[in-house]
């Protein structure tokens, strides 16, 4: 079926309505204009509907920077226990209290405050540290009946593919954060829930995990769906399938799953339920979508060149815009902040300019010589452990990687190298890895988005986060819920 039959009936409706939000979003407390005042009083309408949002998790601000766009959600209160990745929420959610520490010590000083310590299972550590929270902190709680809507993403490197000691003790530390955040949802009762994790979440454990977790929900009463989305169709130059698990309680309208509007080849979308059964939560878009993919160049083509090592914080554009996404991307930004590469050694420089500058070019389109280098020592120019295991790991393709200007970025991760588990990390034509705001940008984070910490810190934020342009379809399918629910109670 073509692109065309595919059109969604609904498509302008919703782009007209994604404008006006976007645009509400921005002009808030702006204009005089009679357009600026309905602006603002449509605004004005969309905060007042909004959701009182509990994020756990909560990163950067990825999920929460979507939902809120799309005009649902208003995150109140913010749980995330990295310290440089709570610092970019607070940078870009200013009006959210945030709350540096472990969910657990968060949790167990509300139920303390409440009177139901009782009723809390908690280390003793958790309990001392709960223990040390001053009146302030302690008035700053949510308190059930507060929270309209939990959203999250647990800790996954337990459950993904790229993490090599996913059998570790950290690892099966930070499983058990999902029990951590399905018991925020039992304690508070929300009446919306929404938990994100990597696509292996459904699989881990012989899916006994999932299970259990659709299971808790189920016993809580709560309506349940889940799904398995690639944010490639939402919108961002990336591909990224992640699950979702939706929840709702009893009289509220359970969200659909967002329909995908870009052209993105996504394989292992479908969950396995049994032996002959697969399910699949929205339709695959490989043979027809409303709108073409995003490439790479759509997405980072119009950035001024950098270096390897670019550490200057704040440029000019240089370029206009000159693709959609770049139009939207950079907003009302003047200067481009965050364009810093990671530096490579000396080595990893000279076969990075070896590798050619075309599409599908990697490590293995180096030449078997050794090289000197400043120092005077002799190298072997390609890695000994690539030719010599390449049989075992696929021919370790996309090592040494340059991205591809008409493809997409692969799965963002937290730390990009020329070796590590992603290793398409070169930019296009230039000898480097992508810089901090390009991968920002391959998550669909505006350029006004602000980062903390050091490079590292930085990437490892974006690589931790949810694709805003993902939360946004998500937002606005909870958004029709709650229309349709208010529709049919004014019949």
């Amino acid at each position: 079926m073509g692109a065309i039959k595919q059109l969604p009936a609904n498509i302008k409706l919703i782009l007209l309505k994604e404008r006006v939000v976007d645009d509400a979003f921005k002009r808030k407390n702006k204009g005089k204009s009679k357009e600026g005042e309905l602006q603002d009083e449509i605004a004005e309408e969309i905060h007042q509907k909004r959701l009182a949002t509990l994020d756990i998790f909560a990163g950067c601000g990825g999920l929460s920077d979507g939902l809120e766009r799309a005009g649902v959600s208003l995150t109140k209160w913010a749980i995330e226990y990295e310290e440089p990745a709570g610092e970019a929420f607070k940078l870009n959610h200013p009006e959210a209290l945030m709350f540096v520490n472990n969910c657990n010590v968060i949790l167990r000083a509300i139920m303390s405050a409440c009177g139901d310590v009782d009723d809390c299972i908690s280390t003793p550590e958790a309990a001392e540290l709960a223990e040390k929270f001053d009146e302030k902190e302690i008035n700053n709680l949510p308190r059930p009946g507060q929270v309209d809507f939990i959203n999250g993403g647990p800790p996954c490197q337990g459950f993904s593919g790229m993490n090599r000691f996913n059998q570790g003790t950290w690892s099966r530390v930070q499983c058990e954060m999902i029990l951590a955040f399905l018991s925020f949802a039992e304690y508070f009762r929300p009446r919306f829930f929404l938990l994100e994790n990597v696509r292996n979440f459904v699989s881990f454990n012989k899916g006994h995990t999932f299970r259990l977790t659709l299971a808790s929900l189920l016993q809580m009463g709560y309506q349940v769906r889940f799904g398995i989305l690639e944010a490639g169709t939402y919108g961002v130059s990336q591909s990224r399938k992640r699950a979702f698990i939706w929840a709702a309680s009893p009289e509220e309208q359970l969200p659909e799953w967002p329909e995908p509007m870009h052209v993105f080849a996504s394989p292992e979308l479908k969950v396995k339920l049994s032996e002959d059964t697969h399910y699949a939560a929205v339709r695959s878009t490989a043979n027809g979508a409303p709108f073409r993919s995003i490439t790479v160049r759509d997405t980072i083509g119009d950035l001024p060149a950098v270096g390897n090592g670019a550490s200057v914080t704040t440029m000019e554009y240089k370029n206009e815009p000159v693709s959609w996404f770049q139009k939207k991307i950079r907003g009302d930004m003047l200067v481009l902040t965050d364009h810093i590469s990671k530096e490579m050694n000396e080595l990893n420089v000279i076969r990075c300019r070896k590798i050619p500058k075309r599409p599908g070019a990697d490590w293995r389109d180096l030449r078997e010589e050794k090289i000197q280098l400043s120092t005077g020592q002799i190298v072997d120019l390609i890695p000994w452990c690539l030719p010599n295991t390449a049989k075992r790991h696929n021919q370790w393709k996309g090592l040494f990687g340059r991205l591809d200007w008409e493809g997409n970025f692969p799965t963002s991760i937290t730390d990009p190298q020329p070796m590590g588990k992603v290793g398409m990390c070169f930019h296009p034509d230039q000898d480097r890895i992508i810089t901090v705001r390009e991968c920002a940008r391959s998550q669909g984070f505006s350029d006004g988005y602000k980062f903390a910490g050091n490079i590292h810190n930085k990437h490892r934020q974006i690589g931790n986060a949810v694709p805003p342009p993902l939360a946004f379809a998500l937002g606005w399918t909870l958004r029709e819920a709650l229309e349709a629910k208010r529709s049919t109670e004014r019949e």
